[in-house]
């Protein structure tokens, strides 16, 4: 494919990551957690210079989707995420039954906001299966030249 310039256009692969298992035998009430910076899709179009090779929103999305999925963990924590985006990751939750086959029960969602300017946020989402958000707090922390971060505590 090449680029309206003429420039051959980069295709993205994403790199295959190396994970060390901690154990064969997980013990029943283990879990699985995963982080994960998503980049948002506005700070990302407002600092193009910096991506040259991204995608375009539909097809980033449905690949972060698959990028998460794939680790099958029951509490994923996500940042830069833009709360429009939020549904479309709460199927990245994997949800279980006492005797451990997979079913489709959903996920709670915690969302905090940067602040303004920034539209995106942190959010935690878990299996509503096995685990309940009782409380969670927002925290707004501000960086240098007024840029806001946030922080959640769940």
């Amino acid at each position: 494919a090449r680029h309206p310039s003429g420039a051959k256009k980069k295709i993205f692969v994403p790199t295959a990551r190396p994970w060390t298992r901690l154990g064969h035998n997980q013990p029943k009430h283990a879990f699985t957690v995963v982080s994960y910076n998503v980049l948002s899709q506005k700070l990302l179009d407002s600092h193009r210079y910096l991506y040259h090779t991204t995608l375009r929103p539909r097809m980033r999305l449905a690949n972060l989707q698959k990028e998460i999925g794939r680790y099958g963990a029951q509490i994923v924590c996500l940042q830069e995420i833009e709360p429009e985006n939020l549904e479309a990751f709460t199927g990245c939750v994997r949800t279980f039954k006492n005797d451990d086959k997979d079913i489709k029960r959903g996920a709670e969602v915690a969302f905090a906001p940067c602040g303004e300017p920034r539209t995106d946020g942190v959010a935690v989402l878990v299996d509503a299966g096995r685990f309940s958000i009782v409380h969670s707090h927002e925290l707004t922390l501000d960086a240098d030249e007024g840029k806001k971060n946030a922080g959640l505590v769940v």
